[in-house]
């Protein structure tokens, strides 16, 4: 297409066909990436949130039984 001096339309409409499809490519693959990264921020977030639910639901549990946590500190002191 370069090589000749008025190029016909189904050479152009080719070129700039394999141009649209090479960039199309790409956004898709940004577009995807840009997702997963979105999931993996929520994931994370997801997993600190239930490390901490845990961390309060063991406070709660050694509150509600207080005999338990006494005797449990004392041998903790005595050791």
């Amino acid at each position: 297409m370069v090589n000749s001096v008025k190029p016909d339309e189904r050479s152009v409409m080719a070129y700039v066909s394999s141009y649209y499809h090479a960039f199309s490519g790409a956004q898709q693959a940004e577009t995807a990436a840009n997702r997963i990264c979105k999931v993996l921020k929520v994931n994370q977030e997801n997993e600190r949130l239930m490390e901490e639910y845990e961390r309060m639901a063991s406070d709660v549990s050694m509150q509600r039984n207080p005999l338990e946590t006494m005797s449990r500190y004392k041998k903790e002191i005595s050791d």
